[in-house]
């Protein structure tokens, strides 16, 4: 039979070893991986808004070049 206080003292448990405790995994390696898909995507909509934009002023100030406005006449 266990003593009145050993519960107390090596947890909720109360048959763990003292001083030992569950091993878990440090938040910061798994933090990354969970955050990769998104600076994924989130990198991938910047380069395609730039780039869009670009073609869109090309576009743009080629026509201006070209004589074309947006007024009839």
């Amino acid at each position: 039979m266990k003593a009145a206080g050993t519960a107390a003292t090596n947890g909720p448990e109360g048959d763990a070893e003292a001083g030992s405790m569950p091993e878990t995994k440090a938040p910061s390696t798994n933090s990354f991986s969970a955050l990769k898909p998104f600076i994924i995507i989130s990198v991938s909509y910047l380069l395609y808004t730039m780039t869009d934009g670009a073609i869109r002023m090309i576009v743009l100030l080629n026509a201006y070049n070209l004589g074309f406005t947006a007024w009839y006449g």
